[in-house]
This record gives structure tokens, sequence and C-alpha cells, in this order.
């Protein structure tokens, strides 16, 4: 049995969550793992790739301001580009796992 490409495409995006909310608290090294979920969504979303190249640059950035905003923002693009609807639902159980395994709760 083949999975869907949209509950491919949603599996892909809960690992850019997850990456998302530990960035909330500490940089995250950039993968080769990471390399391929985002492109794997690039080449199957619509517009322009700059979101996921934003998204790759802000994981690791040292400043946590910076490097959440930058992340969270592309990540927002990337929804958008995905055409599926980001859920605030989901995005606060990531951060409350993200809490939890770092130790920040």
């Amino acid at each position: 049995m083949r999975i869907k490409e949209d509950r491919l495409v949603a599996m892909a995006l809960v690992v850019l969550e997850e990456v998302a909310a530990t960035c909330h608290h500490r940089p995250v090294p950039r993968s080769r793992a990471l390399a391929l979920v985002l492109a794997y969504l690039a080449a199957r979303g619509a517009g322009d790739r700059c979101h996921y190249d934003s998204f790759w640059r802000s994981v690791d950035h040292p400043r946590s301001q910076d490097r959440w905003s930058g992340v969270n923002a592309s990540l927002n693009g990337i929804y958008l580009s995905a055409g599926v609807k980001r859920d605030t639902a989901i995005v606060s159980i990531y951060e409350q796992r993200a809490r939890k395994a770092l130790g920040v709760e």
C-alpha cells in the first residue's frame, strides 16, 4: 500500500513543526534529513523556494529572537505554498513537547 501524497506532505510539515518548536529554545543543527524534508516540500509546493531557504538558514541562528522569527515566518510561507492551513493546536502540542524534552517547563 502506497502512502498518499497529501499524507506525506502532512508528515513533512509535522517534522518542520517539531524543528520550529525546538528552535524556540535553542539552535537546531542543519542536517541532511532536514534538507530532504525541505526539498520534498519545495518540490511539491507552489511558488518560490525562498521560504524553504529561509527556514534552512534560520534554524541554527545564534540569537533566539532572530532564529524564532525567521523559522516561524518561513514555516507560515511553507504552509501557504503547500496549500495547507497551519493549525495552532498542532503548534501548541509541539511547543509543549519541546519545552518538556528540553526541560524548560
